[in-house]
């Protein structure tokens, strides 16, 4: 029983219908050799024709196929197909009997075990009825198979079989189809070759089926090949839905801290505006309550001498009048050259409510926020949109520079910076033969230092939990700190752990300055996955990564950037010695933006290349002439700048991205 429906099994989905997804009865092929059933072809063919289309697709395939004014029927029958249902049918019903019963005592209600089936009329034959058929004239030469009992096993001889049926003409229906007519190109039976092809040349069907078997395994052969490489293409396609995804997630993630950033921005702004506001709200309304007092004063002197001068006018004596002469003729004059009308406009616009003028922002108090009347849109900074219309290149803005650490030795007084997660910055300052590490929180107007920490390290950078990874050259391992700069872990074992970065598979790369190569370890457990650059690099600095290749390495000694793969391959190489255009001296940090543009310290040359994802030059966003000081790290920040940390301990932030 199990066995039979193993055999079900195996031949129901190659059999069913691709649009009722039933076992084809009668199925009908099309010229791209797609089988259905005669029901679903019609009604396919009429849904087709209601549409009034040109062309006609295939349900499966799409392929262009004709359809014929006969229907479903003009089509041509699937034998091998139609037996193979039949046959499948068969099994299936018998799987509710004990045996295969002979199909033509069941036409008397008779239910009699079949020991054979004659393979030309695909009929299962009792003892009886086998030795009846061997003796007729029509039927004597018919083949048979003689049955073992087993559902499975006969069930799979019917299969087998089916090449060696016989299928009967058309024109004379007690003769098969034996020969071929290469003259006509038809199939005929021995009859047919006497009658209607005399004189022809007619050669056996086999030896032509022979020659098409060719055809048949060269295409299948072909279907395998386009089946696994459409396969590949879907895979790829998964790929890279699986990567837009994720590259979504990384831009709404940069949107949303961007938005964050501006609104913390904007809150702060206006907050100032309120207060400026309220604060010269207040003081005019000093203004106005002491100009108030003023005024009743004045009213009340102008009261006490109305009624003086009343009652002189009515009751005072010739001498009181005389002697009050100057004071009158004086008060006269005074009173003479005030104004008699009270201007309220000049009042109203003495009225100070502040600087603020609503629907108009003051840049100069945003560090990265600009805002137009003419326009309602923010323009923020090239760190999270991604989009190839809306980033535009411009001149490079030195806009911003912080003076960190008073240099006292020969090494950089700026080794290295991060951008943590919360914002904040993390240099690796070196004043004098011991380097610290601090951790700064950026301000409009102001870096504010919040923490310091001794460690025996030059190398730093953020990790996927939040945390900073670090150098250790004292034990010569990675070691794991919070962002408050408290020791968590060690990992990994180097001889000269000197810098390192996170690619996006939370990965870390390390360059060992000791080996002269960059290790992929495992930021876990710090086993080594990889190695890169053993025997290529000269003398390794800083590092980072983006899309295009999975290790990009300034090599100080071989005055050059070198990009590799993952495999260790080496891809591209930028710059030779020298201080000409594509060249560099002694380069130091490389750092890369959300857009895969890659940024190099050139520290001999005082410059900063910026390069296009694949490593070609775009433009310098540094030079002498900058006077900016020999630049020795590079990042960016979450305003989308560039920040560059120098040999004489300043910090620069440059624009070099608008939007519009």
């Amino acid at each position: 029983m199990a066995a039979a429906k193993s055999f079900i099994e195996e031949y129901t989905e190659l059999l069913m219908c691709p649009i009722c997804l039933d076992t084809v009865k009668t199925p009908k092929s099309l010229k791209c050799l797609h089988s259905f059933c005669e029901g679903c072809l019609d009604e396919w063919i009429q849904t087709e024709k209601d549409s009034r289309k040109k062309n006609y697709p295939c349900p499966v395939c799409k392929c262009d196929t004709d359809i014929p004014n006969g229907g479903a029927n003009s089509y041509r029958t699937n034998f091998t197909m139609k037996s193979m249902a039949e046959a499948l049918e068969r099994t299936k019903k018998q799987l509710n009997e004990s045996s295969i019963n002979c199909d033509i005592c069941v036409q008397d209600d008779q239910h009699t075990h079949a020991v054979a089936r004659c393979i030309e009329c695909a009929e299962y034959l009792c003892n009886t009825c086998d030795k009846s058929h061997g003796r007729m004239r029509s039927s004597k030469s018919h083949k048979h198979v003689k049955l073992t009992g087993d559902t499975e096993k006969d069930s799979k001889i019917a299969i087998d079989c089916l090449v060696q049926r016989n299928i009967d003409c058309t024109e004379h229906s007690d003769q098969p189809l034996k020969f071929y007519c290469k003259t006509d190109k038809a199939i005929v039976c021995r009859d047919c070759c006497i009658t209607d092809h005399s004189g022809h040349s007619c050669v056996k069907i086999e030896d032509v089926a022979k020659e098409e078997i060719r055809n048949v395994s060269a295409l299948i052969g072909l279907a395998i090949q386009r089946k696994n490489l459409l396969e590949k293409q879907l895979k790829i396609s998964d790929n890279l839905t699986e990567t837009q995804g994720q590259k979504l997630q990384k831009l709404l993630s940069s949107i949303k801290s961007d938005r964050r950033a501006m609104q913390s921005e904007l809150d702060k702004y206006f907050n100032k505006q309120e207060r400026d506001a309220k604060e010269a709200h207040n003081n005019t309304l000093k203004q106005v309550e002491s100009r108030r007092t003023d005024i009743e004063l004045k009213k009340g002197i102008t009261e006490s001498t109305l009624l003086h001068l009343m009652s002189l006018q009515k009751h005072g004596h010739p001498v009181e009048i005389v002697n009050s002469s100057a004071d009158i003729k004086q008060t006269l004059q005074d009173w003479s050259s005030m104004p008699l009308r009270v201007d309220s406009e000049h009042q109203d616009k003495s009225l100070d409510i502040g600087t603020y003028k609503p629907g108009h922002l003051d840049i100069s108090q945003l560090g990265h926020i600009v805002t137009s009347t003419d326009k309602a849109s923010v323009k923020a900074s090239a760190t999270s949109l991604q989009c190839k219309e809306s980033p535009k290149l411009c001149m490079p803005n030195l806009h911003r520079t912080e003076h960190l650490v008073d240099k006292k030795s020969e090494s950089c007084a700026i080794q290295d910076i991060c951008v943590g997660e919360n914002q904040n910055i993390l240099v690796v300052e070196y004043p004098e033969n011991k380097p610290k590490f601090v951790t700064y929180e950026i301000n409009p107007r102001s870096l504010n230092k919040k923490s310091t920490k001794e460690i025996n390290s030059v190398g730093v950078c953020t990790t996927k939990d939040n945390c900073y990874a670090i150098c250790d050259l004292t034990n010569k391992c990675v070691a794991i700190y919070n962002q408050n700069l408290v020791h968590k872990r060690n990992i990994g074992t180097f001889k000269h752990p000197h810098r390192l970065c996170m690619n996006s598979k939370g990965e870390l790369l390390v360059t060992d300055f000791a080996v002269k190569c960059v290790y992929i370890v495992d930021c876990n457990n710090g086993s080594i996955l990889g190695t890169i650059g053993d025997g290529v690099l000269e003398k390794p600095r800083f590092l980072t990564t983006n899309s295009k290749y999975a290790v990009i390495v300034s090599d100080e000694g071989g005055h050059s950037v070198k990009m590799f793969n993952r495999k260790g391959d080496l891809l591209n190489t930028y710059g030779t010695k020298g201080s000409g255009n594509n060249q560099l001296h002694q380069p130091f940090g490389v750092c890369t933006d959300s857009l895969d543009n890659i940024f190099i310290a050139d520290n001999g040359n005082s410059r900063i290349h910026m390069l296009d994802p694949t490593g070609k030059f775009i433009k310098y966003l540094l030079t002498p002439e900058d006077n900016a000081g020999r630049p020795a790290a590079v990042a960016i920040d979450h305003n989308g700048d560039l920040l560059v940390g120098t040999g004489s301990g300043d910090l620069h932030f440059i624009k070099y991205m608008a939007y519009q």
